[in-house]
């Protein structure tokens, strides 16, 4: 294998969060690396967000080609790991590739980052440092994943690789609740929306909701709501209605306005919550559908979850004082 064009490429993603923890193996302890991932299911496609730490104890010791789905001085042998694989980013100055196809049943991925007169021009991954690379596949996460690394040293490249096998770790995030209360005030219902996130990764937070339709989902008539009036947003959201006319009523859409130096400003962190207030002469449906969208933390956008939300009904028994009668005289 060639290994500054590094052959190999990229899947999957799931509605878990998980991890991936690289095992490495080192020579004379000069050469380490580890990496982790995470792979968000959307539709029935994964995406996976990798990011390769550079741990070697030599100073100069620079990642210039990163394999996953095999290792370099190996045969490839098939199975290999993924299928229907698309590279998405990369760091400034590198590229992806896959490697495969019918006869290895299967696809891997191989980064690397063309020489540019010095390691810090070349982006190269140097000790302490890590770089982040996003793909897709319509494969599941699997438990062990073969990786591998080489390096440039002393204005020398190839020979110090460093072959290990990724280990998959699971835990929940991407996750959200809504519930909602109404009270009904004359000929209307004022509608108290809270969404919060639910998401076991600190990082993933919400950009976006769906309030009476799914992400991905055609919206089907009947739309739960009728003349909705939008009443009260958190700082800096902006909220819409959809539907009407053969949609036999309406949903909400909800997201922050411009976020700034800071791309995740004004998002729902994990373990936060959000309040959307509006009216509708709809009485409360028994479940609304609801969808919400999260930023990874790392650049990436589009990782949304649906669910349905709980009607609460203690705010529907709320007492609505009777009109007072007139007095005849």
């Amino acid at each position: 294998m060639n290994k500054k064009s590094l052959k190999g490429y990229l899947p999957a993603l799931v509605l878990l969060t998980t991890v991936l923890v690289f095992s490495t193996m080192s020579i004379g302890q000069e050469r380490s690396a580890e990496a982790t991932y995470t792979a968000a299911l959307s539709g029935n496609v994964y995406t996976y967000t990798v990011t390769v730490r550079n741990t070697s104890p030599t100073a100069g010791m620079a990642i210039y080609s990163i394999l996953f789905g095999q290792q370099f001085n190996v045969p490839i042998t098939p199975p290999l790991p993924f299928q229907n694989v698309v590279v998405k980013t990369v760091p400034a100055g590198w590229q992806g590739t896959t490697s495969g196809g019918t006869s290895y049943q299967g696809y891997s991925l191989s980064f690397s980052s063309n020489w540019a007169g010095s390691v810090e021009g070349s982006h190269y991954i140097l000790p302490g440092q890590s770089a982040t690379f996003v793909f897709t596949s319509s494969t599941p996460p699997p438990g062990d994943v073969k990786f591998g690394v080489d390096y440039y040293y002393n204005s020398g490249w190839g020979g110090r690789s460093v072959a290990g096998t990724a280990k998959l770790i699971s835990q929940a995030s991407g996750t959200a609740a809504a519930n909602y209360h109404a009270f009904r005030m004359n000929d209307q219902w004022i509608y108290v929306l809270t969404v919060t996130n639910t998401s076991q990764a600190a990082n993933f937070s919400v950009y976006a909701i769906l309030f009476g339709v799914h992400y991905n989902a055609p919206m089907t008539p009947p739309l739960p709501f009728q003349s909705p009036v939008i009443k009260s947003l958190p700082s800096a959201w902006q909220g819409s209605t959809a539907g009407g006319g053969s949609y036999q009523g309406y949903s909400f859409s909800f997201s922050p306005g411009g976020a700034g130096p800071d791309p995740a400003a004004n998002h729902i962190p994990a373990g936060g919550s959000a309040i959307f207030v509006f009216t509708s002469p709809t009485p409360p449906p028994a479940g609304v559908k609801f969808g919400v969208n999260f930023y990874n933390g790392a650049g990436q956008w589009g990782f949304p979850f649906n669910g349905e939300a709980t009607y609460v009904q203690d705010g529907a028994k709320v007492p609505v004082p009777p009109r007072p009668k007139m007095i005849k005289r």
